[in-house]
């Protein structure tokens, strides 16, 4: 994944898994853990890529309490 952080904001910009690992759950695996350390670490994610957008959007409860402007 490419990341910046500033302050209190995640940015995601990127997420991207050798082809060997494609379909194996692993990119889903990258997400799981960028978002453990943004809930640890008290940041909002502003999911500017792509895949992480669509997880994000496919099940938004899950993730409101760290999308940065998400509100349901």
């Amino acid at each position: 994944m490419i990341i910046s952080i500033s302050g209190e904001i995640l940015i995601v910009y990127h997420t991207e898994v050798l082809p060997e690992l494609e379909g194996t759950g692993a990119a889903k695996k990258l997400l799981e853990a960028m978002v453990e350390y943004a809930r640890v670490h008290k940041l909002k994610i502003i999911p500017r890529c792509p895949y992480t957008l669509a997880m994000f959007k496919k099940d938004p409860k899950k993730y409101e309490d760290v999308w940065y402007g998400k509100k349901l």
